[in-house]
């Protein structure tokens, strides 16, 4: 029996002893296993840094780039020829359209719609947001070619390869390490949580930064052809492409007691082009492209580009281009018409720190049917870049344009010099010193928009690691002088954020405000707040766009109402899939009136899907959805059948409900070669009717589905 027990004892101890010797071995395991993955996970992020700044440079228009966005906030716009009410109405857009901005003059936006064509929108019709731009088919720099193409392929090769091993082999190390810290009893695992958790978080970086090589290496890089510009120096070279898509499209529109069906058409879109290149420092590109379509009536576009540039030729760099858009409207000649321009630039550095410049440009606009709003325009541009020294740096500018026409707002002449002063305290540091003049002058019955407007600018900017800021302050002076209780002196402030990586962000906050300088004129003073904030936070994203403008003289009797806008998404990333509710909010505010429920005011609540997905076999989808249900407020009216006379009567509530589907898929067949199918349709219920609007309408709804090849010949 004492045997035994002794036997049991020393059982006991060994058994402690081994415990203890395997604890003190997982712990130096961990240890060894926390060092090495944390010196690999700072290796594998400049490596996946340096990718991405390499395909910036490869296709610099392209990543990263966001662009500022309108949507439509009320159920039916109006899209006008140019900046003026009296002109024409060109596009009637609906609720929750969205379109690029292009251009902005004082409370009105220039915007380009789906079918190519420009207008102009007032403020208080959208709302601005920033979208990242996701073109269909990246474009390579055009100072990248001969055998600049293969060395970048290669960099670009060899730092994805590196970013794969150096990835497998941490997140190898670091699941060993877990893989034994879950076979440990449950009373010692809280000996190590403290050190296990970042270990934890730090495979799930690697992870994130290992998905964001692969997804800009996939779609920059491995889906694309370089053969024709990979094989050195060629005295020619060509390469071409085409797109062949043909389908359906459909447009309908049910209004109380009209009749008629919906418009149809076989949609058509067809590119093509090619660049021929003509030793190193010529080329030779041209381009045409066909769509037919129905957006709210059946339309077809024709484009034509033809253009030269010779680059780096003795210090000289050229560019002429030849272009013609011809946009017909099948229901109405009046629409239709046709733009040819023709220009050319020339670029000539007199020595390493001054480059001397010149651009010439024709527009001529003509409509089918004789109209008032025909145009011809010629601009004019000339500038200077000196190097004063290696941290100095000075622009100027001259740009001028002659326009005419039988109609008096688009008869002018317009004069703009601009003087930049840049000095770079570091390579991540700048500050920019920046004046301008700018005077317009109108003919006819426009001269009261003739203007003159002085403009300062100093903005600094800094990079440091992942991280850049931007500062800027500003003031204008603008005088009209026809029409002096319009003048205003404008003062601006802004600055930025931005973060690039796995957990990207990018923010921009700006306040403005607008003085009159007319005692005593009609227009009030105010001051416009604006906040845009887009995050990326790999597994969440948060998108907000918050626009407000504050009256000054709140005492007064006629003030107008405050305003609040905002639009807001947020959700999970799943994939490349973003899925998440979206809010949107328009409000005008008075102290005279209820905070919300009020004529003017509405809300909207819904969802998004969105995302670009690279499947098996290279194959692509891209997918866009949207739903929102709309809370507007508005007072009940009645027209007068004899005298048009519009009565307003109680306030009542609408809930109008958009949805949205746009989806994508790219499919190689071949090499060069791509089957493409594209399928978008929307719904729109304004929940009108002949109370509470003058034109109702019971629902807007269009179809398009069309299929076809891409192809690139090297």
């Amino acid at each position: 029996m004492r045997r035994v027990s002794i036997f049991c004892i020393s059982l006991y101890f060994f058994g402690v002893l081994a415990s203890t010797t395997s604890l003190a071995s997982f712990h130096k395991e961990l240890r060894r296993a926390s060092l090495e993955s944390e010196k690999m996970e700072a290796i594998i992020r400049r490596q996946s840094m340096a990718l991405l700044s390499l395909i910036k440079t490869m296709y610099p228009a392209e990543v990263g780039k966001r662009a500022e966005m309108a949507k439509l906030i009320k159920p039916q716009g109006r899209v006008y020829a140019s900046d003026d009410t009296s002109s024409r109405i060109i596009f009637e857009p609906r609720f929750n359209d969205e379109f690029p901005i292009i251009d902005r003059k004082d409370q009105w936006y220039c915007i380009k719609l789906e079918d190519g064509r420009k207008g102009w929108i007032q403020e208080g019709e959208i709302q601005l947001f920033r979208a990242l731009k996701t073109p269909a088919e990246p474009i390579l720099s055009p100072n990248i070619r001969g055998c600049e193409a293969q060395r970048f392929v290669s960099l670009a090769d060899d730092l994805y390869a590196k970013v794969c091993h150096n990835s497998e082999e941490a997140l190898r190390v670091i699941d060993e390490t877990l893989a034994a810290f879950k076979e440990l009893p449950e009373g010692e695992k809280r000996k190590f949580r403290e050190e296990i958790d970042p270990l934890e978080k730090r495979r799930r970086r690697i992870n994130k930064y290992r998905i964001y090589a692969k997804h800009f290496y996939q779609r920059y890089i491995e889906g694309m052809s370089f053969e024709g510009l990979t094989g050195g120096k060629r005295a020619v070279d060509f390469n071409a492409w085409l797109s062949l898509l043909a389908g359906n499209s459909r447009y309908e529109r049910n209004a109380p007691h009209t009749e008629g069906g919906p418009e149809k058409t076989t949609f058509r879109d067809i590119n093509a082009g090619g660049t021929l290149y003509l030793g190193d420092h010529s080329k030779v590109l041209a381009s045409i492209a066909h769509r037919n379509e129905v957006l709210q009536t059946p339309f077809n576009t024709n484009k034509f580009n033809l253009s030269y540039q010779l680059m780096d030729f003795r210090g000289f760099n050229l560019n002429t281009h030849l272009n013609y858009y011809a946009y017909n409207d099948k229901n109405s000649d009046q629409n239709d018409y046709g733009i040819a321009s023709l220009g050319s630039g020339i670029q000539y550095a007199i020595n390493p720190d001054a480059i001397l410049s010149f651009n010439y440009l024709f527009r001529h606009k003509s409509f089918k049917e004789e109209s008032d709003e025909d145009y011809s325009a010629n601009r004019i541009e000339g500038g200077v870049r000196l190097d004063l020294n290696p941290r100095n740096r000075l622009t100027f500018n001259l740009t001028s344009i002659f326009q005419s026409s039988d109609v008096s707002y688009l008869d002018f002449n317009r004069l703009q010099p601009r003087l930049e002063l840049l000095h770079a305290k570091s390579l991540f540091s700048t500050m920019r010193l920046a004046v301008e003049f700018e005077g317009i002058t109108y003919e006819g019955n426009a001269e009261l928009n003739n203007f003159n407007r002085e403009g300062f600018e100093l903005t600094w900017s800094s990079k440091s690691g992942r991280k850049s800021t931007h500062r800027g302050i500003g003031i204008v002076a603008k005088q009209f002088p026809h029409n002096k209780d319009l003048s205003y002196i404008k003062v601006q402030e802004s600055w930025g954020w931005s973060t690039l990586g796995v957990n990207s962000s990018n923010t921009h906050l700006s306040l403005v405000s607008t003085i009159h300088t007319q005692s005593g004129g009609s227009q009030k003073d105010y001051s416009d707040l604006r906040l845009d904030h887009m995050g990326d936070l790999g597994y969440l994203y948060f998108n907000l766009s918050l626009f407000g403008r504050i009256w000054h003289d709140m005492g007064s009797v006629d003030v107008p109402d405050h305003l609040l806008d905002l639009y807001n998404r947020f959700g999970v990333n799943i994939g490349g899939i973003k899925i998440g509710p979206s809010l949107g909010l328009h409000t005008l505010i008075s102290k005279d009136e209820k905070f919300f429920k009020r004529d003017g005011n509405s809300f909207r609540v819904g969802g998004t899907i969105e995302g670009n997905l690279i499947l098996a076999n290279k194959i692509r989808l891209n997918l866009s959805s949207s739903y929102n249900r709309g809370f507007v407020y508005g007072s009940n009216l009645t027209v007068d059948p004899l005298t048009g006379d519009v009565t307003y009567g109680e306030l009542s509530e609408r809930h109008p409900v958009t949805l949205q589907i746009n989806s994508m898929i790219s499919i190689p067949i071949i090499h060069l070669l791509d089957f493409r199918l594209e399928a978008s349709h929307y719904k729109i219920d304004p929940d009108t009717d002949e109370g509470t609007s003058i034109n109702p309408v019971d629902n807007y709804s269009r179809f398009k589905i069309a299929g076809g090849l891409n192809y690139r010949f090297n």
